[in-house]
């Protein structure tokens, strides 16, 4: 069974002319940024929600709503990042507990 080559960037063609050229000769080409199994796209969208739990207009809205409360002897918005911040690096050790890669 023959197969073409396709081109490569050791041989000076672009990323694009190369996705281009996949195209052309039937082969097909996906974008490594898209998750492509329910694992990854879970772990996706885990980890931006949880993001987004850290951004500045969520932190500075805890800030003021529970700004001079104390939990365990520390400011509750410390408490609250370091909360998120341990279910952001646990989704990720989920990620690769599912995937079986380490």
């Amino acid at each position: 069974m023959y197969t073409r080559r396709a081109p490569s960037r050791a041989r000076g063609i672009s990323r694009w002319y190369a996705a281009k050229h996949l195209l052309e000769v039937g082969l097909s080409y996906r974008s490594h940024y898209l998750p492509r199994t329910r694992t990854g796209w879970m772990t996706t969208l885990a980890f931006l929600g949880l993001m987004a739990l850290v951004q500045p207009p969520i932190v500075f809205w805890v800030d003021t709503r529970f700004g001079s409360d104390w939990v365990w002897g520390m400011p509750f918005l410390y408490v609250y990042l370091g909360a998120v911040y341990f279910a952001l690096i646990g989704v990720l050790l989920w990620a690769v507990r599912r995937t079986g890669r380490a």
